[in-house]
């Protein structure tokens, strides 16, 4: 599910199919920010819905909404449309958000097998950047048989089939508190409470913070094309650089699933490494440097799977996905930061000392993960 999930054509051609019918660049950055709005402002209470219904179905939906949302954009192409779309694609993926990662957890605990969550969910990485790398060439040769339009119908496929395999996946009903409301009332409840759940334990605080700071580096990613072709490649050769981040990502999810019990310490010199990383391969302005850049995705991934599966570790109550959408809020919110600072300081400084300067975050999360991680929790006797 997690590979069909990113198997979508559309996302190597949307841009052109939205050019191609007479956008703007500032209309298209509109488009973008409805998208990222619509996610900021529904990712925690779509967090509280996930603790509240069926998450299985909600998964179901949101494979339905991103599939009408991408119908719309190559059936009836126009702003409007592309505008609709994008808000349909931004509810899918909070509805998404949150719940993918309680209902593995849960599932696997009450199973006796909740020590078994970082290797499901570093598996489940791999194979949605897998799917993401099979997307891109799949939309090769759909483009070149069927154009757009049959672009758009293979990525309306993929989207139902994800929502179909979703209602397929196992969910042992949850027993809700006799004393507790149910209808508007206790979706509110639940929503309170997930939230002072993540504010409220110091502990647990920290962690959502650690949890949202490491995935949000990767921010970068949307900058990465634009550096490659500065390294003087032809524009056919940047997918191959690209490789390496994909690679990064591969190996530090599967890596992450395999050695979940690192220590914070040694997690924080593997993020320092991988800042120093990121910092050459960067300046370099040579081909070669991706290699350190793919570094820095490997050890900016397993950061983020282990500190991903810790934090669900560390939660005890039953809004585990509001909890999980706080900390993707503020992954969102990181990443609208890092975008700020790209477009402010844009006019002064090249992208390659722009890139470099992410080694300055990573570096200051990787001081902060020896006191905020807490160390992987043994797995159960027996």
């Amino acid at each position: 599910m997690a590979a069909l999930d990113e198997l979508v054509p559309l996302y190597a051609v949307y841009p052109l199919l939205f050019a191609a019918h007479g956008l703007s660049v500032g209309q298209i950055s509109g488009l973008y920010l409805l998208w990222s709005l619509t996610g900021f402002v529904l990712e925690v209470p779509s967090g509280a819905l996930a603790d509240r219904v069926s998450r299985r179905r909600l998964l179901a939906v949101a494979g339905l909404l991103e599939a009408v949302g991408y119908a719309l954009w190559v059936f009836t192409p126009s702003f409007p449309a592309f505008a609709a779309g994008f808000v349909l694609w931004g509810v899918g993926g909070a509805f998404t958000s949150g719940t993918r990662e309680a209902l593995i957890y849960d599932e696997l605990a009450a199973a006796g097998a909740a020590d078994r969550y970082p290797a499901v969910i570093g598996r489940t990485e791999v194979l949605g950047t897998l799917g993401v790398v099979a997307s891109t060439v799949l939309a090769l040769p759909a483009m070149a048989l069927g154009g757009y339009r049959l672009t758009g119908i293979l990525s309306v496929a993929t989207c139902l089939g994800t929502g179909l395999l979703a209602l397929g996946l196992p969910e042992r009903p949850r027993v809700e508190a006799a004393d507790e409301a149910g209808g508007v009332a206790g979706y509110l409840h639940t929503l309170r409470t997930g939230v002072t759940e993540a504010r409220s334990d110091r502990r647990l605080r920290r962690l959502v913070l650690i949890a949202a700071m490491i995935p949000g580096l990767t921010a970068l990613d949307e900058y990465m094309s634009l550096l490659a072709g500065d390294t003087g490649v032809r524009p056919g050769l940047v997918p191959v650089l690209m490789l390496a981040s994909y690679a990064g990502l591969v190996v530090g999810a599967e890596w992450a699933g395999r050695r979940p019990g690192i220590s914070p310490r040694r997690l924080a010199a593997l993020t320092t490494a991988g800042a120093v990383l990121l910092a050459g391969g960067s300046l370099s302005g040579h081909p070669l440097g991706f290699l350190g850049i793919g570094g820095w995705y490997l050890a900016t991934w397993y950061g983020s799977v282990v500190s991903g599966a810790r934090l669900q570790a560390e939660m005890t109550g039953a809004a585990r996905a509001t909890v999980t959408s706080v900390s993707a809020l503020l992954e969102e919110t990181f990443a609208l930061l890092t975008f700020a600072a790209f477009g402010l300081a844009g006019g002064h400084a090249n992208l390659s000392i722009l890139i470099a300067a992410g080694a300055v975050p990573t570096v200051l999360i990787a001081a902060l993960l020896p006191r905020w991680l807490p160390p992987a929790r043994p797995p159960p006797p027996g």
